[in-house]
């Protein structure tokens, strides 16, 4: 659960210093159960504002489905 927070929070860092920023990728040997994509969301709250991001990453050669409930 550490290592999906500290990926999704540098794709956060990435993104807020540079439009194009990028963060540490999701591996491959990280999607586990033999699914074919893996996702991390993230939603922070404050009183007045929602934030939220995810990071996806799908196999090579598969296709594959992420969705936010």
């Amino acid at each position: 659960m550490l290592q999906a927070l500290a990926t999704s929070l540098s794709w956060f860092v990435g993104r807020f210093r540079s439009e194009k920023g990028s963060g540490s990728p999701i591996d491959e040997e990280q999607i586990f159960n033999g699914a074919n994509s893996a996702a991390i969301a993230v939603e922070v709250r404050d009183q007045d504002n929602i934030y939220e991001w995810s990071v996806a990453k799908v196999r090579a050669g598969r296709k594959g489905r992420t969705h936010r409930n």
